[in-house]
């Protein structure tokens, strides 16, 4: 199984770790913003609660890509 971390679950960072999930990926995620980590959560998000335990939480090799847009 492909486990996959994402900074940033706003809109669109949720949406591609949603889809993500919904593919049969392992998805990790944080987001500064307790409501952005619920919502993804509530989507199949493994939510941590801050970026040191988002690396923790995915086995090496680690993989992470940062979905902010501004």
């Amino acid at each position: 199984m492909r486990e996959i971390g994402l900074l940033g679950l706003g809109v669109i960072g949720r949406a591609l770790a949603a889809n993500l999930a919904r593919q049969g990926c392992a998805v990790h995620g944080f987001d500064p913003v307790p409501e952005a980590r619920a919502r993804a959560a509530a989507e199949g998000v493994a939510v941590a609660e801050s970026v040191t335990a988002l690396v923790r939480a995915l086995a090496p090799p680690r993989l992470a890509n940062s979905a902010r847009f501004r």
